[in-house]
């Protein structure tokens, strides 16, 4: 039977730190991915096993350390995005609209994923401009 809590009640946490919340972690490639950007201060939240990333001040990327992939959820939208992230990382991304179309999630598996979806936030993405959310295209959610 299930513990219940109390609303605002804290869970406990999972991991101590950071290199008890990779072990687990099947795919190298993302243990590699998230030790580098760790070493390199990124910002994150340990106790969910996500990096945080910002575009011009506002965060607009989280990727979350799963077993074999890593999940990406796109805070906002600009447009074309869900073609942008697939012609840059490729199909095997499986991009798709997600929060009634306001927000964006694709997978990162290979090295290449990850190089891609960097070289996306270092460079093609400062100049994009997020939309409002009176201007997000009509999207049909799964």
């Amino acid at each position: 039977m299930p513990i219940r809590r109390k609303r605002g009640e804290a869970r406990p946490a999972l991991w101590s730190d950071w290199a008890a919340a990779l072990k687990d972690i099947d795919n190298s490639v993302i243990v590699d991915f998230f030790q580098r950007e760790l070493t390199a201060g990124r910002e994150n939240y340990l106790r969910k096993r996500i990096l945080r990333y910002r575009v011009n001040g506002k965060r607009r990327y989280d990727v979350v350390a799963h077993a074999k992939r890593a999940y990406v959820w796109q805070r906002g939208r600009f447009k074309d995005d869900d073609k942008f992230w697939t012609v840059k990382i490729g199909a095997q991304a499986d991009v798709k609209p997600v929060k009634d179309g306001r927000a964006l999630r694709f997978y990162l598996v290979s090295a290449e994923d990850f190089v891609r979806f960097s070289n996306a936030l270092e460079n093609d993405l400062r100049s994009v401009e997020f939309l409002d959310t009176d201007e997000l295209p009509d999207v049909e959610v799964e």
